[in-house]
């Protein structure tokens, strides 16, 4: 299949936290299996392209500007996914979050760059698989879109939404988007990406079968359990596993020691 990954965080690139690891081991487990995968990331002023090639656009001269990113070389030699970089214009800055109303403008921007990164390429992926509410709005965008793909939205941390004054739509130059968001999403003043995408995404997954049960309580719910109760038939949990490639006892350059199960000296 062709999968198209939507994050705001792809290790080593960009991390903080648990996110990018996850993402990162799915993405480069998937390609593994034989499946084309490619990431989209926003352009951090910290990353740096695979070269001083021009970059990918999706015509001369107009629209999201994209460049290919260099990866590390892994220790097995299996197939690698692709990591494209987002130009974030003159919303680029330092760091992954800003922790303002930035954030709300630049994570539409990727979720909106998530259409046309395809037709940059002339590539067509199968699913989006979106990560967390920087990506949740790509399944709202996409149900307007004249080609309709399946979406899949992960909840790796539900406790962050994304909530920014409505305003946000219009200086990101999507104003329309409002109306196409339902009241308990848009209302107040504010939009909530993250319950915007677990309206609008076809299949909703997390990090444990637990937590799929757990997130439809109010104690885990984060103010999301009425709508994952509504939404339980398209709610998955799916065990969070662990790359090997990184975190490999046997190799970890991070140990003084090495060992293994047949070397525990």
């Amino acid at each position: 299949m062709k999968l198209l990954m939507v994050s705001s965080e792809f290790a080593p690139l960009a991390k903080t936290g648990g996110l990018a690891d996850a993402v990162t081991g799915l993405s480069y487990a998937l390609a593994a299996r034989g499946h084309d995968v490619r990431v989209l990331l926003p352009r951090y002023a910290n990353l740096v392209t695979a070269s001083d090639a021009e970059p990918i656009a999706t015509s001369p001269g107009a629209g999201p500007r994209y460049y290919e990113a260099e990866l590390p070389t892994r220790r097995s030699p299996k197939k690698v996914p692709r990591v494209y970089l987002l130009d974030l214009g003159a919303l680029t800055a330092d760091t992954i979050y800003t922790g303002d109303e930035r954030d709300g403008a630049r994570f539409l921007q990727l979720a909106a760059a998530a259409l046309t990164l395809g037709p940059a390429l002339d590539w067509s992926p199968d699913v989006l698989h979106c990560h967390d509410w920087h990506a949740a709005l790509t399944p709202v965008l996409q149900r307007a879109a004249t080609a309709r793909r399946p979406t899949v939205l992960t909840l790796h941390n539900i406790g962050y939404q994304g909530v920014f004054g409505d305003a946000v739509l219009a200086t990101a130059g999507h104003p329309e988007l409002a109306r196409r968001l339902t009241a308990d999403v848009h209302k107040d003043g504010t939009v909530n990406y993250l319950r915007a995408g677990v309206r609008a995404a076809d299949t909703i997954t997390t990090v444990s079968p637990t937590y799929a049960q757990e997130i439809r309580t109010s104690a885990y719910g984060m103010g999301l359990e009425d709508l994952l109760s509504a939404r339980s038939g398209d709610l998955v949990g799916i065990l969070n596993g662990v790359d090997y490639d990184t975190w490999n006892p046997r190799t970890d350059p991070h140990l003084k020691h090495h060992y293994d199960p047949s070397n525990l000296t």
